[in-house]
């Protein structure tokens, strides 16, 4: 049925494939986001008349066991899921529905409108594996002895970048899916190209890439249900507008509720970051003004020392070479505790000179009453 040109997949005329990474550590929550996104995705798609299937492959060889599912899962992805990179960025491509290359025969193309990855590795690492098709210690054995790679083909065809986090401690999924941080973020192209390290979820250096993709925030979003309603209507609005357009209203208008009140937080957020922002630059200005302020305060105290010391200064030159060391014995100029020590130091020298005289008369003494040249006088 989808060999013909007629029921092919209509993607990229009709509708484009949105992928979704959802990132985070293990037991963080990512598969009940996606069992939540998965669930508000089929509500608008139901409600705009249309079945949407599910479809959760297994890890290697994902793309047999996704058939005509529109929505798909890859639970815990790795670069093993595709044989191959190319499969990865056909499988990806927004635009695109190519055949799969199964074990056996050539399969109709595959086009799931929703495609959720759950992984956690990091967005880079799993690209750089994919890539690569190697694990991420195989890759840290090497990664100082490789050039950097670009993988911008990959990133450029995530849709939705989603890292999820939960409160520490927590275990009880219910509690999970209440108070989850899920930040919701899009990749797009920058001018400029850079080399970048890359770091799987573990922080293992894997090696470098060069690359042009930035990511830029949407919404920090708190609790599973919310942040699944967010990405479900952004989703349909943006890769299926076909099935947005035949959305009842008052159905469309729950959703966009939820939407509008993600965007006034994300607002208010950023509104907050930008005035923290402003305060730390200004209490840095602050304390580099008073920084110079203190510095211009000793300056001034270190030249009037200097101009009060030049008065008092009776050396032939000024300034001597080292202030308060060289300033000549009757120098007025020269510090009490200076004069002290200097005539605490003649003294002593004065004293070690007498005592060596004493020494070496004793010496001389003896040396000639060795030789009988002194005559003992009786006592």
């Amino acid at each position: 049925y989808l060999a013909r040109d007629e029921n092919r997949p209509q993607v990229g005329s009709v509708f484009t494939k949105a992928t979704v990474a959802i990132l985070g550590p293990s037991r963080s929550g990512k598969g009940l986001l996606a069992d939540d996104l998965r669930d508000e995705t089929v509500a608008l798609a139901l409600a705009a008349g249309q079945q949407w299937n599910y479809a959760q492959p297994a890890g290697r060889n994902a793309l047999e066991g996704i058939g005509t599912a529109q929505i798909v899962h890859h639970d815990d992805a790795r670069h093993w899921m595709l044989p191959t990179y190319d499969e990865w960025l056909r499988y990806l491509d927004p635009n695109r529905a190519t055949e799969v290359a199964t074990r056996f025969k050539n399969r109709p193309p595959v086009a799931p409108r929703v495609i959720m990855a759950s992984t956690s590795q990091t967005l880079l690492s799993l690209a750089l594996t994919a890539l690569l098709q190697k694990l991420p210690a195989e890759l840290a054995e090497t990664a100082d002895k490789r050039r950097p790679v670009n993988i911008d083909e990959f990133l450029l065809r995530i849709g939705w970048v989603v890292n999820v986090s939960k409160p520490a401690g927590v275990t009880d999924p219910t509690v999970i899916r209440d108070e989850m941080l899920v930040t919701v973020a899009r990749i797009t192209e920058g001018e400029e190209s850079r080399i970048q390290g890359v770091h799987d979820g573990d922080g293992l250096y894997l090696g470098d890439i060069t690359t042009r993709h930035e990511v830029e925030s949407v919404a920090m979003i708190k609790g599973a249900e919310r942040a699944a309603r967010f990405l479900a209507v952004s989703i349909i609005a943006e890769c299926s507008p076909d099935v947005a357009a035949v959305i009842p209203g008052d159905v469309l208008g729950t959703y966009q509720t939820v939407v509008q009140g993600v965007v006034e937080d994300e607002k208010q957020r950023r509104e907050g970051e930008q005035q923290r922002r402003e305060n730390e630059l200004a209490v840095g200005a602050q304390k580099a003004a008073e920084r110079e302020e203190a510095a211009e305060v000793r300056r001034l105290i270190e030249a009037e020392a200097i101009r009060l010391e030049r008065e008092l200064c009776s050396c032939p030159e000024f300034p001597p070479i080292y202030f308060h060391t060289r300033h000549e014995d009757t120098c007025p100029a020269l510090p009490s505790e200076e004069r002290e020590r200097r005539a605490q130091e003649k003294q002593w020298v004065d004293e070690e000179r007498d005592a060596k005289r004493e020494r070496e008369l004793a010496f001389k003494l003896e040396k000639v009453r060795k030789n009988g040249l002194l005559l003992e006088l009786p006592e």
